[in-house]
């Protein structure tokens, strides 16, 4: 028989199963661990970060500096940048791993508890739309890593290369010779491996965060709904009570997760930025030199943006909609019908009040709110540095 518990268990799970089983496979996962399991996850985690750095974030770098191309450096800039931001975010969220596992266990707990179809539904919704972005993320990433490593080999390029820097998926610039066998099929291997670490960090990492995003952003607007339908109370002093536990609890998960990944989301809009400036310079200066237009790597190209413009709006809208709930509960509080409760039920509701004036917003590196507001100042940003680089051009 199976039982409620087991339900509500079944139910977390779907709703962080496929972050949870890419970040298992890059060993990111948090979890209790002490004496020889936790030496081991660090061991493998700087084990990941060593092999990283040695095969592809140095030579990229490498790469970088040997080119003189400006078109090139435009191309295998967005790499390298792409490929220096994994370190500091595999090193963050490892260091974190604590405080994500007290936000997973919330999280369990609030799908545990008994709530009506309705919250249940909203949950679901939330959940969903994690798990689809996951899904397309995915897909997307697959894609890309396909393009670059498959492509190349029926002589289809996708990158603006100098001859004989091209010989590997991810550019990049060995200071031994490595065209000779075995060294080449091990650098190949090798990599293929580390572009399937990016693609599993990519998904695992980021749409982590979504999914954390995402529920409280569930969590928020079932505290509204509750707000909002304060006649229904059966008894007022319990109910007040659970929600202010409940809201508060909201506002730690929201501290917790900026603690995590205010930092990782600066290096997320900066990566956003260089890639799109750099990718529709690269397009502008192919259709005014007509001549040079290569259909496939203009696919790339936009496929790139597209898939960068979608993840980061992905994020901006749901930091929006986070902060638009929040607002909602205070919206509710103050529209609950207060004026026809008793004095002491009235007084109840000044701390949820209080609580809501100030919208639960997650900053980027405590600098700018991850808003839509914010999104359409980084495009801004990014369309004016394009015009800067076509005229270096």
């Amino acid at each position: 028989m199976v039982t409620s518990k087991q339900i509500h268990e079944a139910d977390y799970d779907w709703a962080v199963g496929i972050s949870r089983n890419c970040l298992r496979l890059i060993c990111l996962w948090p979890r209790e661990s002490c004496g020889k399991r936790k030496l081991l996850d660090n061991l493998c985690v700087m084990t990941i970060v060593l092999t990283f750095s040695v095969f592809v974030v140095i030579p990229s770098v490498l790469l970088l500096l040997k080119q003189n191309d400006l078109k090139t450096i435009i191309d295998d800039g967005s790499y390298c940048i792409a490929a220096l931001s994994l370190v500091p975010k595999f090193l963050i969220i490892h260091g974190k791993r604590s405080v994500i596992l007290n936000v997973l266990n919330m999280m369990a707990i609030d799908w545990e508890k008994s709530k009506t179809d309705e919250e249940k539904n909203i949950m679901f919704y939330y959940a969903n739309i994690a798990r689809v972005g996951s899904i397309l993320g995915f897909t997307f990433g697959f894609i890309a890593i396909f393009l670059i490593t498959i492509l190349p080999k029926f002589g289809i390029q996708v990158r603006h290369t100098e001859d004989g820097l091209d010989m590997f998926p991810y550019p990049c610039y060995y200071v031994f010779d490595v065209s000779r066998s075995p060294y080449y099929e091990i650098i190949y291997t090798i990599q293929i491996f580390m572009m399937a670490l990016i693609l599993l960090s990519y998904i695992g990492i980021h749409m982590f965060f979504g999914t954390l995003f995402l529920h409280i952003c569930g969590q928020a607007k079932n505290l509204r709904a509750r707000i909002e339908n304060e006649k229904k109370f059966e008894d007022f002093r319990r109910t007040m009570t659970s929600i202010v536990s409940d809201h508060l609890r909201v506002i730690r998960m929201v501290k917790m997760i900026e603690s995590t990944f205010s930092q990782i989301l600066v290096t997320m809009i900066i990566i956003f930025g260089v890639i799109t400036c750099a990718y529709l310079t690269s397009i502008i200066s192919m259709f005014a030199e007509s001549d040079t237009i290569s259909l496939t790597r203009l696919s790339y190209l936009v496929f790139s943006i597209c898939t960068n413009l979608v993840q980061m709006l992905f994020y901006f809208l749901t930091g929006q909609e986070l902060a638009n709930q929040s607002e909602g509960i205070y919206d509710a509080t103050y529209e609950c019908g207060w004026l026809n409760l008793k004095s002491n039920e009235a007084k109840s509701l000044i701390l949820v009040m209080v609580r809501s004036q100030k919208p639960l917003i997650v900053t980027a590196g405590k600098l700018f709110p991850v808003t839509f507001l914010t999104f359409g100042g980084v495009m801004k940003l990014s369309f004016s540095y394009v015009s800067f680089l076509l005229t270096m051009l």
